[in-house]
């Protein structure tokens, strides 16, 4: 408890005026209850560490700023009312010694220092405490050697109120320097940078504390200190916000309220605070993509249209394209991140596309050669970094490797076109005499060019023939074969070969085919369709040259015999065909042509008949059989 002593040695003359400051005092109190401790007095602090002595003029440290010189219990102007106080504790030369001490906060005149006091706290460092006006037992503190401490006392007036002690392990910094930033853009974090006199103890935390509405919220940051300086985060506002800050350093982590009560520094710019206006945000391509396709199939120097598109809120999506917005394609022949690759084509404007501008160009013209490309989009609004669109079948957006990816593309080369099937179509076989007409057909097939209305382009076909039956790539003798018609998918051609057969005797023939300047292929016949001369299974045809009827008769070639219902006939000249029953009935009488030709019988009966061969005066009869 506080010492009474002092009051025990009163006079009549002391008691007299005690009563006069007393009354005066209690004046004063009535006055200010509700109000703050009356100035000129202010706030002293004796205890046992200054042997009770009230004023403390033998104590700086804890004695009123304004009722002892050089007093160090100062009344903080602006903000929540305070006084504060500071002082060094270690064994010798600091303001006290350490230890455990009695103690009382009093305010009162000097005649009567003891009249008001605030008391009854056994002090936790670091933590505001309750301390009760007229509290029966005195204050109790602890403190270390070498250590600093600072004291905040809420200026309530005369009723209870709080203070707190917050130690340190060196005398408190003072904040030298506070930023304020040139040009702060809406909804981006703000940088503020804090310099202090020296580096702090491991105790003393440094804030930014903030308000963006006239202070009736606010929030505290603690600064990240290297050294003698740190930097902190201001968080984004809108357009148009003023926004108010200053430091102050503290023990207490993680303020929330009471701010002005657990600052041991400050630095408010004089009182005035430092302050910035948020700036509206410069337009941003806040999307885009690489829109389609997200993969191709070409061949070298084909189109290939890659489109994309880009967002700018406001900006986009117009009648006509963003100012200063611009486009690129780019390739790769590695799926790598696009920001890394080196080809790039510029992307003109397409048109809006909704809300978003689009973009197009055609990469098939710059890729040259057959392999697999991945590509992308790239994006700059003016003079702002790059940024790179990529594909997914939702939509895509900002390329990111994962979700949003760079398109493929193969580009291969495009085949030089072949004969990919050729033969000698009709006839197989055939009887003419010299210098009958004798025509020969052939087809050749090239994919994707024959079975046109016009003829392929640089196809030829010949018509060729030798006295033996050999390799017709050995032949000497060919003569042109002319276009004649498609025939499905291939170009058919049909050459005269009777013009050019002056001798008689058997003669083999085949066709020929060359594209442009490629090799010949030769073309060989077989009752299913003929292909590619093999001798074996497409052969060459076989053409007989007679002179005379009773040649010609004894040399004609009927097949299949007997025959379920078609039968093939081979004449070298024009003739008349009957074909009789056994009981004499003429059943089918027709004029055939020279050369391969048939005859439906299906129609007839199973049987035998008699087929008669009239040419001129001449008739030859031969026996057929109707299965």
């Amino acid at each position: 408890m506080r010492k009474f002593t002092v009051v025990s040695h009163f006079t009549g003359i002391h008691i007299l005026v005690f009563l006069v400051f007393f009354f005066a005092g209690a004046l004063i109190l009535t006055q200010n209850a509700q109000a703050q401790i009356y100035e000129p007095e202010g706030l002293n602090m004796p205890g046992a560490w200054n042997t009770w002595t009230n004023p403390p003029v033998n104590n700086l440290a804890l004695a009123s700023s304004t009722e002892v010189v050089g007093g160090r219990v100062a009344r903080v102007v602006g903000g929540t009312p305070r006084y504060q106080t500071y002082f060094s504790v270690a064994a010798s030369g600091a303001d006290i010694v350490g230890g455990t001490y009695d103690w009382l906060f009093t305010s009162g005149p000097v005649a009567s220092p003891w009249g008001n006091k605030w008391s009854a706290v056994n002090v936790t460092m670091n933590t505001l405490q309750q301390y009760t006006k007229e509290g029966a037992a005195n204050n109790n503190i602890t403190l270390v050697n070498g250590k600093w401490y600072t004291l905040n006392f809420e200026d309530l007036g005369y009723v209870n109120t709080r203070a707190i002690f917050m130690q340190t392990s060196a005398q408190p910094v003072n904040i030298s320097n506070v930023s304020v930033p040139s040009a702060p853009i809406a909804y981006n974090p703000v940088a503020i940078t804090v310099t202090v006199s020296l580096a702090a103890s491991a105790e003393e935390i440094i804030y930014i504390r903030y308000t963006a509405d006239s202070w009736a919220t606010s929030a505290a940051l603690p600064v990240s200190m290297t050294g003698t300086s740190g930097t902190v985060n201001i968080p984004g506002q809108t357009a148009g916000t003023v926004v108010s800050y200053y430091a102050f350093t503290s023990t207490v982590a993680a303020v929330t309220a009471d701010f002005d009560l657990v600052t041991i520094k400050l630095n408010n710019n004089s009182g005035t605070n430092y302050s910035y206006t948020v700036l509206p945000a410069p337009p941003v391509i806040a999307w885009a993509n690489l829109q389609y396709p997200g993969v191709g199939n070409i061949t070298v120097g084909s189109a290939f249209l890659v489109y994309g598109q880009a967002f700018i809120p406001g900006v986009t999506g117009q009648a006509t394209p963003a100012p200063g917005l611009q486009a690129w394609v780019g390739y790769s022949t590695t799926n790598t991140d696009p920001s890394t690759w080196t080809n790039w084509i510029a992307a003109p404007y397409n048109a809006p596309a909704g809300s978003n501008d689009e973009f197009m160009a055609d990469l098939g013209a710059v890729i040259s050669s057959a392999g697999t490309y991945y590509y992308a989009v790239r994006y700059q609004l003016n003079a702002d970094a790059y940024k790179y669109g990529g594909f997914s079948a939702g939509g895509g957006g900002f390329w990111d490797g994962t979700t949003n990816i760079s398109g493929v593309l193969t580009v291969t080369t495009i085949p030089i076109p072949t004969i990919d099937w050729a033969n000698l179509q009709w006839p197989g076989s055939g009887f003419i005499q010299p210098g009958a007409p004798f025509s020969v057909y052939g087809q050749a097939f090239i994919a994707g060019i024959t079975g046109q209305p016009a003829p392929a382009p640089g196809l030829l076909a010949w018509v060729g023939y030798s006295s033996s039956n050999t390799n017709p790539s050995t032949w000497t003798d060919w003569i042109a074969a002319t276009y004649s018609a498609a025939a499905g998918n291939n170009d058919e051609f049909v050459a005269d070969l009777g013009s050019v057969m002056y001798n008689t005797g058997i003669f083999y023939y085949a066709t020929r085919f060359q594209l442009n300047t490629s090799a010949y292929v030769y073309g060989g016949f077989s009752a299913t369709g003929g292909g590619f001369w093999d001798g074996t299974t497409n052969i060459s045809g076989v053409l007989d040259v007679v002179v005379g009827i009773d040649e010609i008769a004894t040399s004609v070639k009927l097949y299949p015999n007997p025959t379920a219902g078609m039968l093939y006939i081979d004449m070298p000249v024009k003739t008349s065909v009957k074909i009789i029953s056994l009981l004499g009935n003429t059943v089918l009488k027709l004029e055939l042509g020279a050369g391969h030709q048939q005859i439906d019988l299906s129609s007839l009966t199973s049987g035998v008949y008699n087929l008669q061969i009239i040419s001129g005066e001449k008739t030859t009869n031969h026996s057929i059989i109707k299965k």
